[in-house]
C-alpha cells in the first residue's frame, strides 16, 4: 500500500479527489483505516484472479452522496437513483449492473474471507522471511503504517548480483519457481510506455485534435524505473497461498533453486523444467 496519509493530505491541499486503487487490497488496513476508506473514490475488482471474485467486474465506493448518485447513473443507464441527492443531474450511463448471481457468489465468499485472509497473511509472512534469508529475491516494501497487508500476490525483485545463483537469468528463475509451485510466476505489469494494454493510437476516436493525439502517445513517456522493475520482477500469484502446507512450498522451491544453481545456469532462459 502506498502512503495513503500523505496522498490524502496532498489531495486535500489542492482540492483533488483521491481515487484509491484497491483492486487487490480487499481486507487490507492502513493504520486504523481499512483499504478503501481513505480515498474519495476507492475502486475494488472482482475479476477472476482477485481474493474476492465474481468472475468479472468490480465496484466503486464513496461517502459523497452526490458522487454516489452520479456513479449510480453511470452504472444504471443514466437513471436517477432512488432518493436522488440535491444537485444530482442526468448523466449518460451504460448497463454495468452486477447480477444477483454475481452478488450471491461474492456474499458466499465473505463468510470465509477473514479465515482466508489470515491464512494468506501467515503464508506471505513465511515466504517473505524465506526470500530475505536467501538474499536474491527482495520482497516489495511494506510501509510500517500497513497494519494488515493486502495478502494478494507476493511481489519480489530479483537481485542476481548479490546472490548465490549469480548470473542465472530472471526468466529462468521465474520458470523454475513456476514449475516447482505449479502456478504461473511472471513479471509485474508492463510500464505504460511499453504496455500492449495502452494503445490509444489504435482507436481513431481519440483523435480529438493533433495536440491531444500527441499528448496521449505512450511513446512520449520514458519510465526507466518502471522498466527496470518490470525486468527484475518475480510475482507469485495468490492461488499458491491457500494450499495445504503452502508455508513451506516457496522456501523449499528456493532451497532447490540454490542447490541446482549450476544446472540452471546452463539451461536456456525461460525453459520450465523443475529442478530435480
Amino acid at each position: 500500500m502506498p502512503d495513503l496519509t500523505a496522498l490524502a493530505a496532498l489531495s486535500a491541499r489542492y482540492g483533488l479527489a483521491l481515487i484509491e486503487d484497491c483492486a487487490h487490497a480487499h481486507g487490507a488496513r492502513w493504520e486504523e483505516y481499512g483499504a478503501g476508506s481513505v480515498g474519495t473514490l476507492p475502486c475494488f475488482s472482482f475479476q477472476l484472479g482477485q481474493t474476492l471474485s465474481a468472475g468479472e467486474g468490480g465496484c466503486v465506493a464513496t461517502a459523497d452522496p452526490l458522487l454516489a448518485g452520479r456513479l449510480s447513473g453511470l452504472r444504471d443507464g443514466g437513471r436517477a437513483p432512488a432518493g436522488s441527492p440535491p444537485g444530482w443531474r442526468p448523466v449518460q450511463g451504460g448497463s454495468h449492473r452486477m447480477t444477483e448471481r454475481q452478488a450471491a457468489i461474492l456474499l458466499a465468499q465473505c463468510d470465509r474471507f477473514a479465515e482466508q485472509r489470515e491464512r494468506r497473511e501467515t503464508v506471505t509472512r513465511r515466504w517473505r522471511e524465506a526470500a530475505l534469508a536467501h538474499g536474491f529475491l527482495r520482497p516489495a516494501l511494506l510501509l510500517p503504517q500497513v497494519e494488515r497487508p493486502p495478502g494478494y500476490a507476493l511481489a519480489l525483485s530479483y537481485v542476481p548480483d548479490t546472490a548465490l545463483p549469480r548470473d542465472i537469468p530472471v526468466d529462468t528463475v521465474r520458470a523454475d519457481l513456476a514449475a516447482e509451485l505449479m502456478v504461473p510466476v511472471e513479471a509485474c505489469y508492463r510500464p505504460l510506455d511499453d504496455s500492449p494494454h495502452y494503445l490509444p493510437h489504435s482507436k481513431p476516436r481519440h483523435r480529438l485534435s493533433q495536440k491531444y493525439w500527441e499528448a496521449i502517445d505512450p511513446r512520449g513517456a520514458r519510465l526507466p524505473h518502471c522498466a527496470r522493475l518490470y525486468d527484475i520482477s518475480v510475482v507469485v500469484p495468490p492461488s499458491a497461498m491457500l494450499r495445504p502446507g503452502a508455508e513451506e512450498h516457496l522456501p523449499q522451491a528456493l532451497d532447490r533453486l540454490v542447490r541446482h544453481a549450476d544446472q540452471l545456469r546452463d539451461r536456456p532462459a525461460g525453459r520450465s523444467n523443475a529442478a530435480a
